[in-house]
This record gives C-alpha cells, sequence and structure tokens, in this order.
C-alpha cells in the first residue's frame, strides 16, 4: 500500500511518506522552536530551549521550585526534579535522613525508590525490598523480605541473595543449601 506525501491527504492510521500527518494532510514539519506560548505539534518544536515543553499544543515553561509537576516526565527545570507532585531542587551531595535522594545516600542510608528520600539501612529481621535496604554485612532473604545474615555453604536456603556464595538451588526446595558460586571457564 502506498503511503502518502507531502501535499496528499492522510488519516491517523496512514503514515506519510515524508513528513507528518496534520489535520489531514501529510506536511513537513520544521522545528519551530516556538517561545513560550507558541504552537507546536510535538516536543521537538519547544525542544531547542531546555525551559519548555509542548502540551495541549502550546509550548509551556518547565515549573520552577515549588510548583506542581508530572512525575512521569521530565517536568521541572534543570537542576529541580518532580518529588511527590512538586517540583524541588536536586541535593548537592548524598542525603541523610529524609533528605531528597536520586539513586544515593551518604553511607549508613539508602534511598526508598517509593518517596525518593533516604532512609536509615534496616538492622536484622527488618522488611526490606532490596539488599541496598539492609545494613552493611546483610542481606535481603529471597523470600521471606526480610535483612538477614548471609548463610555459608551448606546452609538451607530460599534463593541466591540468602547466601554468601550468590548460590542457592533454589529448585531443591525444600531441601536447599547454600553452594559454591559456579565459576565460568
Amino acid at each position: 500500500m502506498r503511503r502518502p506525501t507531502v501535499g496528499e491527504p492522510c488519516d491517523s492510521r496512514s503514515y506519510c511518506a515524508d513528513g507528518q500527518c496534520v489535520d489531514g494532510l501529510c506536511v513537513v514539519l520544521q522545528p519551530l522552536d516556538s517561545p513560550v506560548g507558541g504552537p507546536c505539534v510535538v516536543q521537538g518544536d519547544c525542544a531547542l530551549a531546555s525551559d519548555r515543553r509542548c502540551v495541549d499544543g502550546v509550548c509551556r515553561p518547565l515549573p520552577d521550585a515549588g510548583e506542581p509537576c508530572d512525575v512521569s516526565v521530565k517536568s521541572c527545570r534543570d537542576g529541580l526534579v518532580c518529588t511527590e507532585g512538586t517540583c524541588v531542587a536536586l541535593p548537592c551531595g548524598p542525603g541523610g535522613e529524609g533528605d531528597l535522594c536520586v539513586g544515593y545516600c551518604r553511607e549508613g542510608f539508602h534511598c526508598d525508590v517509593e518517596t525518593r528520600r533516604c532512609r536509615a539501612r534496616l538492622a536484622e529481621g527488618d522488611s526490606c525490598k532490596s539488599y541496598q535496604n539492609c545494613l552493611e554485612g546483610l542481606v535481603c532473604a529471597a523470600l521471606t523480605n526480610k535483612c538477614i545474615r548471609p548463610k555459608a555453604l551448606g546452609e538451607p536456603c530460599l534463593g541466591d541473595t540468602d547466601c554468601e556464595s550468590g548460590r542457592c538451588p533454589w529448585f531443591d526446595y525444600p531441601d536447599a543449601v547454600c553452594e559454591e558460586a559456579h565459576v565460568c571457564g
């Protein structure tokens, strides 16, 4: 099936051979570099400046600190991050308890991916979601999601993360025990 070219009619189901379908006609779109309040069809029409984006056909400024934002897209000005629906300043370095984190925190803390806040690492027996949540020397147990001391060779295990070696033949459950790690070569 032949695709329409510039100047020919098109619809939402047909792709133009060269250009894009806008209002039922194939057109060549040049980046507009539209100013704030100017028209846009695609993000590239506003993206030549990093301080605006295309929203509902209009180039809008990215929100500033303290303004509402959309966590699903890059929606804050440079140097800010959208947290809990509000633009806030990025930390200058690793944070401590309750500080905003972007993947890293000070030693002794972990980044809670749900709240994007630094939290103290968890002690043995505490509920966890990742090995990074637990205090150094502990691991997040595979099935119980509790911080535990890693198990030595020959000790019962439920998953690879339970073992010092990182190898638990969980398919042998309930008789699985930590084994030596397999080394290729």
